[in-house]
């Protein structure tokens, strides 16, 4: 089991499109459980607290844009199938909350990715 505290006391950062603070705290947790030995199940939750963003358009006039805090809980599973091949399957928001890794750009919702990890 891994958990992680994250809290931010830096100043305002700029850049030229965007002026914002950066996050006031993350918290996160992750377990991981082997039930069988070919076998490793996963599960975790990040919390990440609001955020205020300052935008700055071509005409040099700003708008305020608040960026709500959200829980980005995951699930995942992997399957060592052969000797040097696993085979593994990724569940991420799955609370389905808007989530913005970047000020204007909005994470998709919930979704599950399958792969496949060969090791030489």
């Amino acid at each position: 089991m891994e958990a992680y505290a994250h809290f931010t006391t830096l100043g305002r950062a700029e850049s030229s499109t965007a002026e914002f603070s950066p996050r006031k705290w993350t918290l996160g947790a992750k377990a991981e459980w082997a039930p069988f030995k070919r076998l490793l199940l996963s599960a975790g939750c990040e919390w990440k607290s609001a955020m205020e963003v300052t935008l700055v358009g071509a005409d040099f006039k700003s708008s305020l844009m608040s960026v709500p805090a959200y829980c980005d809980l995951g699930v995942g599973a992997e399957w060592l199938w052969k000797k040097n091949l696993t085979l593994w399957l990724r569940g991420d928001n799955l609370l389905n909350e808007p989530i913005y890794h970047w000020a204007t750009y909005r994470a998709l919702g919930a979704g599950f990715r399958l792969g496949a990890k060969m090791t030489f």
